[in-house]
């Protein structure tokens, strides 16, 4: 499926009320979510929206072991500070400005942790500071 058929308005609600079609929720609709919450919302209360509904979501497809709290919140890091210097206007255009969001998710948390420290489980059930590079601004 096609995330374009998808209004931003339609993505958030269906995403909430738990009706997305997981076709729509890989890895660029985690990215996009994250995006419309930080847009709509700021980074603190996108955070909290974005665990308690991705919690939600995997609940409902019954995949609540997939959730990791560090990538999450780390990638929203990530996603804030380019959207906060970033000049898109609109989802689209910025995650063209921003394809490695999509297409290097995992090597842009790397340059932040190691892989033992970033798939651990202490890391997928809460958050983990960095442990090679902090966050700009952090």
């Amino acid at each position: 499926m096609s995330e374009i058929m998808l209004q931003d308005a339609d993505f958030i609600t269906q995403f909430e009320d738990c009706s997305l079609s997981p076709d729509y929720f890989d890895h660029r609709g985690h990215i996009r979510i994250a995006w419309l919450y930080v847009d709509k919302y700021g980074p603190a209360a996108a955070l909290e929206k974005l665990v308690a509904g991705i919690r939600r979501y995997a609940g409902s497809l019954g995949a609540d072991d997939k959730f990791h709290y560090t990538i999450t919140a780390a990638l929203l890091q990530i996603l804030e500070q380019r959207q906060t210097g970033c000049q898109a206007a609109g989802w689209q255009a910025f995650i063209e400005l921003n394809a490695d969001l999509l297409t290097d998710a995992q090597q842009l948390l790397l340059r932040h942790y190691r892989q033992d420290v970033l798939f651990s489980e202490a890391a997928k059930a809460g958050w983990v500071e960095p442990d090679l590079q902090p966050f700009a601004g952090a």
